[in-house]
């Protein structure tokens, strides 16, 4: 579903499995996925804290997180989501690419 956009069906079959589950890890993270594609971004952000107290040194989580202070116009704390996501996943290219970093040459 995420990958064909439908980004409403992935909000409520996530919301259906957190009725279930309130902590699963990857409903939480596709539900927050689909609030900031559809720029549900405060809702996103809520979902987003919440699971980094869990997961505090989760990139996935902190790298959407990122994503959504990027949606939200700030810069500052993007840019240190991002710089967060690299000291866990040195080679995340999401986050390399959000800080302007470019793929080393072969």
């Amino acid at each position: 579903m995420l990958a064909q956009g439908k980004y409403a069906e992935v909000e409520l079959a996530a919301r259906q499995v957190l009725m279930l589950d309130a902590n699963n890890y990857y409903a939480n993270l596709r539900l927050a996925f689909s609030l900031r594609l559809q720029s549900k971004l405060s809702q996103a952000e809520l979902i987003l804290e919440k699971m980094i107290g869990f997961y505090p040194t989760d990139a996935s989580f902190l790298l959407e997180r990122g994503l959504v202070h990027v949606a939200q116009k700030q810069t500052a704390e993007a840019k240190s989501r991002f710089q967060q996501v690299l000291i866990l996943d040195t080679e995340n290219f999401v986050a390399k690419a959000q800080l302007g970093i470019r793929p080393k040459s072969e």
